[in-house]
């Protein structure tokens, strides 16, 4: 009976996922900037990483990486990027009169 119990209370899979940020981090004495990519927010980085004086730390963006970080692991790349923007993604209608110049 406990064997049982045990069984259905037990999580058959265990999902792991983390937070990545893409960070940029500038110094307005030297004019570097630079984009670093991190489990850590732009709060937690300087801290553990130890930024030189004058850095900024900004946010860029964030998203969500499936799996876990550990044996050094690289992060998720960044889906937003690897979507290609379309340049015109609804075609014009060329028999709408709106768009029908007027007769003279």
């Amino acid at each position: 009976m406990l064997a049982l119990i045990f069984i259905f209370l037990s999580p058959t899979m265990v999902f792991a996922e983390y937070r990545a940020f893409e960070l940029r981090i500038s110094n307005a004495t030297t004019g570097k900037v630079r984009t670093v990519t991190s489990t850590l927010d732009q709060y937690q980085y300087p801290e553990y990483h130890h930024t030189q004086m004058g850095d900024n730390v900004e946010y860029v963006s964030s998203w969500m990486c499936r799996g876990r970080t550990s044996d050094f692991m690289a992060i998720c790349p960044n889906p937003g990027a690897l979507v290609a923007p379309t340049q015109n993604p609804v075609a014009p209608n060329p028999a709408d009169p709106a768009l029908q110049s007027p007769a003279n």
